[in-house]
């Protein structure tokens, strides 16, 4: 039986089903146009498999996505609401757990995900790691992404110009340089790697436009419906690189995937 696989057009028109006006003028998330079918791929998980996709939200898109090409989906979130927004007739089993503390036994997935999760866990992210490598069954597949720039382990919230404000953590806690990803993603999972892959923007970074607009282009960022485009052209921008291609700055999208087996 082949693996499951998700296009970014598929993850394109699945987001349409929240709001219209905010799929038309804010549009998919751009980073996870990219992320999501590199996951699917990655973890190599065939219809029928049990995948555990950690950090799943309140719209659950990823794990809705799984669902719908026959993945038994457990999705999971430390927040309350999680799956709130998500297709409840799809079957996903929706818990509100910490990943530090998963409720499951010893390899019982055929396929973990944390795609875009493990940087929001102030403390501990090297304990979730350790957590995800447990439940993963013999010959699955761990698939990991963090934001990352090889070039500084950073907490970019302590720049005044991020999110207009200073002092605070606003988003995600963690920027991870290659000795972070070793000392806090590699090492506590305990489990061998078989792939890695970095995320960049060489040339034009429309993550950018995306996320943060600034002075006139923030206006026509909102008022023209361009939202779907921006998912649709991710893959043409933000794309495997070296680690040569990482600028001082790079963080908005900027990503290391990850890919561990348990053999």
């Amino acid at each position: 039986m082949p693996p499951i696989e998700i296009t970014t057009p598929q993850f394109v028109w699945a987001s349409r089903r929240g709001d219209l006006r905010q799929w038309l003028l804010g549009g998919p998330d751009y980073s996870r146009a990219v992320e999501y079918p590199l996951a699917a791929r990655l973890a190599q998980l065939s219809s029928g498999g049990r995948l555990l996709d950690v950090g799943a939200g309140r719209q659950a898109e990823f794990a809705d996505l799984m669902a719908r090409r026959g993945a038994k989906v457990t999705a999971i979130d430390a927040r309350e609401d999680v799956g709130a927004d998500a297709n409840r007739s799809l079957g996903i089993d929706f818990r509100r757990c910490d990943a530090r503390e998963l409720p499951f036994d010893d390899e019982s997935f055929d396929a973990v995900t944390a795609i875009s999760t493990i940087e929001h866990i102030p403390e501990g992210d090297d304990r979730a790691m350790a957590e995800l490598g447990r439940v993963l069954a013999p010959g699955g597949r761990l698939v990991v992404s963090v934001p990352y720039n090889p070039l500084k382990s950073a907490d970019v919230y302590l720049r005044g110009e991020v999110y207009g404000r200073t002092g605070d953590r606003v988003f995600f806690e963690h920027v991870y340089d290659d000795d972070e990803l070793e000392r806090r993603i590699v090492e506590p999972a305990g489990l061998p790697v078989v792939e890695r892959v970095r995320l960049g923007e060489p040339g034009v970074r429309v993550s950018n436009f995306y996320y943060s607009p600034r002075g006139p282009l923030r206006a026509v960022r909102y008022r023209l419906p361009l939202g779907p485009l921006f998912g649709l052209a991710a893959p043409r921008f933000l794309r495997p690189v070296d680690a040569e291609a990482f600028e001082p700055d790079d963080w908005n999208g900027a990503a290391a995937v990850i890919v561990f087996t348990r053999r």
